[in-house]
């Protein structure tokens, strides 16, 4: 590429910016009088690679619709990290029985 077409390239990436929209989960572990210099760090490192914060917000605490589960180790090593779950041993059922609660589930 000639040096002309890069200079255009970089000329046009400064006169029209991209804008993105980011956000952050802070593991609950946290102390609360801590979040605040975390959430600023965070912030610091994303400006320090060339990121312009046109809006931001102090982070609030909020409950998840689901459960975040954190994997340690490598891929084929991975251990996730359980919470107190309940599971629920299948029981055998059998075709017919299937078949009856399914039409009990249909609606006409």
């Amino acid at each position: 590429m000639a040096n002309t077409e890069i200079e255009n390239m970089q000329d046009e990436k400064e006169s029209n910016p991209r804008i993105y929209e980011l956000g952050f989960l802070l593991v609950p572990t946290i102390d609360e009088n801590d979040v605040l210099g975390e959430a600023s760090r965070i912030k610091g490192v994303i400006e320090s690679c060339g990121a312009l914060l046109i809006s931001d917000e102090n982070p609030k605490s909020i409950t998840l619709a689901y459960p975040i589960d954190k994997r340690v180790g490598k891929k084929k090593e991975a251990t996730e990290t359980k919470r107190d779950k309940t599971k629920e041993e299948a029981i055998p059922v059998s075709e017919a029985e299937l078949d009856k609660t399914i039409e009990e589930l249909v609606i006409y």
